[in-house]
C-alpha cells in the first residue's frame, strides 16, 4: 500500500470529515442521512430510523409485568392481598364478609399502561 491510502486508514478525521460532508449533503437534500432515500424532512427514513432505535443498546422500552392487586377496608384500613388477580381479590370479599361498598380495591399496574393501552 502507498503511504498516503495507509496514513488515510490510521487519520480517522479524514474519515470524519468525508462523513460529515456526506451527512450535510444528504440533509441538504432531504435525503436519508444513512441510505440516501426520501426521508420526507426527516433525518433518517422510517425504515432507517427504526433499525438505529432498536440497535440502541439503551433503548428500552417500559417493562410489563403482570400487576397485583390489594383489598383495603376503609373504615379500619387493613389490607388484604396481594392477589395476583382481579378475580383472587374479589373472592377476598366473600372469605372476608365485605361488601363492594366497605372496600377499595387498589392495583400497582403504571398509569401509563392504561392510558396507552398496553395489558
Amino acid at each position: 500500500m502507498g503511504a498516503a491510502v495507509e496514513s488515510e486508514r490510521c487519520d480517522n478525521s479524514v474519515k470524519n470529515e468525508r462523513a460529515r460532508e456526506r451527512y450535510a449533503r444528504r440533509r441538504a437534500t432531504d435525503a436519508c442521512t444513512d441510505c440516501g432515500g426520501p426521508a420526507h424532512g426527516a433525518c433518517r427514513c422510517p425504515e432507517c430510523a427504526k433499525r438505529s432505535c432498536e440497535r440502541f443498546a439503551h433503548f428500552k422500552s417500559i417493562p410489563a409485568w403482570e400487576p397485583s392487586y390489594a383489598v383495603i377496608e376503609l373504615d379500619t384500613g387493613t389490607e388484604h392481598g396481594p392477589f395476583d388477580t382481579e378475580a383472587e381479590a374479589a373472592a377476598s370479599l366473600v372469605f372476608a364478609k365485605l361488601s363492594l361498598d366497605e372496600v377499595e380495591f387498589v392495583s400497582d399496574a403504571p398509569i401509563t399502561a392504561r392510558v396507552a393501552g398496553w395489558t
